[in-house]
């Protein structure tokens, strides 16, 4: 990295020294945060500010974010480092319950949020934790406490899901932070000059690649919203117009963004990397990389993990050639040293870097099986466990079990993985204590749960098949299917008839009805954003995500329009504005 600052200064020392390299009124002042964009001397004040009164309320040790994403997040996390603590994302969409748990498994001292997310949460006003607004702007002028200077200091706490039932913390320090930020920035060839698009929420590891990448080397990071009222072609327009030179995802959302058309009217000539991660990427994803960008562009796929956010990467571009369908994730970046265990060319992999998270260790075993290939590249070959990756997001089966279990109506329950109509889920199989209620379970889960880790499939059994030795034979389950929709209930009213018609758009499917859940239709976050741009351009109202999520059947859909076209916004949720502009998802 190029931000001028000794390593041993801790991440927001180096933050403050690489801001003050760009005056207020240079050319490049106005590059850290989009819509309205905000000068790295604007994003600084906000930080600051933020970390007066963080001071001010008696923060300390861990602070809790719960934020949206856009410019506030970004002053909320960098004033949350400037006043020496370590912050801990919470995603606002997750359910009470979960936000709770998190809190108090971190041990935060208090919480920063904004004006939204406060009036969403009513709950945090009895928290008894201090509440710092992050888009404040007034009150008195207080003095920033002390910088903070140690790079072992913590830097945040990220929370993934756990094997033991309970969602997992990982711990990760300020000189790591640096270590690993420095490598991928210098991997990219990161300059002042470049755009960068932040597509990952700020609770995952790739948003801290991309946010510190950009601001620790003068460049400009726009905030792109999937959960937003925004389609996909209207996402690439945005990238288009904010000129992005860098584009981050995971496979499932590029394909989401690019995958829907060969030609498009948008330019992106100035994108030069298209970098993909989180998740197995396949040959098809480089195909399309040749399809829709600029022949001198670059293809990176890596891998990486919570633990150690970037270990391998792999550099491609339109002459490059692929045999067979998966792609490779490359060779160890510099700093890290990969081992596979078993045999030396095929088997689970050990992580040796200095700048592992706390806890573990010199070496880390990360459960990932890796493959040598003949030109030295690494490819990836599967878990020795059974952790998931959904939609780019860890997922271990185990969390969700144990959440079942808690339920008095389940006497027992597996989940796995599985592909139906082209779309990986999560399916469970359950052995009821009496009549199976699948609404009521669903209900149950996502008060607990994130929307991502509720089953989409639910498969009722009289009991789980069994080895000699007592464990799950997962081999000996089903083959789950879709179920069919019993009694559907038809469209009553205009409102709920062009809905059916734009769900079963969305779900490809028709054979529903206006009571019916949409996530156990086959529905996920990405296909509901889908449904969300579809139905706000057909009723000319902007729905927020969290209504659908909230009540997701035609008729709570219905009546959530209805409100909103015949009065005021619900303070209490994002705001439902009226509005027009293309269509498309």
């Amino acid at each position: 990295m190029h931000s001028g600052c000794p390593r041993r200064a801790g991440g927001s020392a180096r933050w403050r020294s690489a801001s003050r390299r760009w005056p207020p009124h240079s050319p490049r002042a106005r590059r850290c945060a989009m819509r309205p964009e905000w000068s790295y001397a604007q994003l600084q004040a906000r930080a600051d500010a933020l970390a007066a009164r963080l001071a001010a309320a008696g923060a300390r040790g861990r602070v809790a974010l719960l934020l949206g994403h856009d410019r506030a997040m970004v002053a909320g996390l960098l004033g949350t480092l400037r006043a020496g603590c370590a912050y801990v994302p919470l995603d606002p969409y997750a359910p009470r319950a979960r936000q709770e748990q998190l809190l108090a498994d971190a041990g935060a001292t208090a919480i920063v949020t904004d004006t939204l997310r406060l009036a969403a949460a009513p709950w945090l006003d009895a928290s008894g934790l201090p509440l710092v607004l992050a888009d404040a702007q007034d009150g008195p002028a207080l003095p920033p406490p002390p910088m903070p200077a140690d790079p072992a200091a913590p830097a945040y706490l990220l929370f993934t899901s756990g094997t033991t039932g309970r969602p997992q913390p990982v711990e990760q320090a300020q000189g790591n932070v640096l270590g690993l930020v420095g490598t991928w920035a210098s991997q990219l060839g990161i300059t002042p000059d470049d755009r960068l698009a932040l597509f990952s929420g700020y609770g995952y590891d790739a948003a801290v690649q991309d946010l510190f990448g950009a601001l620790l080397n003068g460049a400009a990071v726009h905030c792109l919203d999937l959960r937003g009222s925004l389609s996909a072609p209207e996402l690439v327009d945005r990238v288009a117009e904010q000129g992005v030179t860098i584009l981050h995802c995971t496979p499932t959302v590029y394909r989401w963004l690019f995958g829907g058309r060969v030609t498009c009217d948008q330019d992106l000539s100035r994108v030069r990397l298209v970098v993909l991660g989180g998740e197995e990427a396949r040959r098809s994803d480089l195909d399309l990389f040749k399809l829709r960008f600029r022949r001198g562009a670059r293809f990176v796929n890596g891998l990486g993990l919570t633990e150690c956010t970037t270990v391998l990467q792999y550099f491609a571009d339109h002459d490059t050639r692929v045999l067979g369908e998966k792609l490779p994730v490359g060779l160890p970046v510099p700093g890290v040293e990969v081992r596979v265990i078993d045999d030396g060319w095929q088997g689970e992999v050990e992580i040796a870097s200095p700048w592992l998270a706390h806890g573990c260790g010199p070496r880390y075993r990360s459960g990932d099986r890796l493959r040598r290939l003949p030109d030295g590249q690494w490819q990836f070959a599967g878990r020795t466990d059974r952790q998931l990756k959904l939609r780019g997001i860890r997922v271990e089966p185990g969390e969700v079990e144990a959440a079942l279990a808690q339920d008095t109506s389940i006497r027992e329950a597996a989940v796995i993985a599985t592909e139906l109509d082209g779309e990986e889920l999560l399916a469970a199989y359950v052995v009821p204590a009496a009549a199976f209620d699948e609404a009521a379970t669903r209900r149950w889960l996502r008060k607990r749960l994130p929307e991502y880790m509720v089953p989409g499939l639910f498969i009722p059994l009289a009991e789980l098949p069994r080895r000699a030795n007592g464990k799950l034979d997962a081999a000996a389950l089903p083959a789950p299917g879709r179920p069919a929709v019993a009694a559907a209930v038809p469209a009553r009213n205009e409102i709920e008839r062009r809905l059916l018609e734009l769900w079963a758009g969305v779900l490809g499917r028709a054979d529903f009805g206006v009571h019916d859940d949409f996530f156990a239709l086959g529905g996920h976050s990405l296909l509901a954003t889908r449904l969300i741009a579809r139905v706000r351009d057909a009723f000319a109202l902007e729905l927020p995500l969290l209504a659908l999520f909230e009540a997701p059947t035609i008729a709570g859909m219905a009546q959530a329009l209805e409100r909103t076209a015949a009065r005021p916004p619900d303070p209490a949720l994002p705001a439902l504005r009226r509005r027009s502009g293309r269509s498309g998802a």
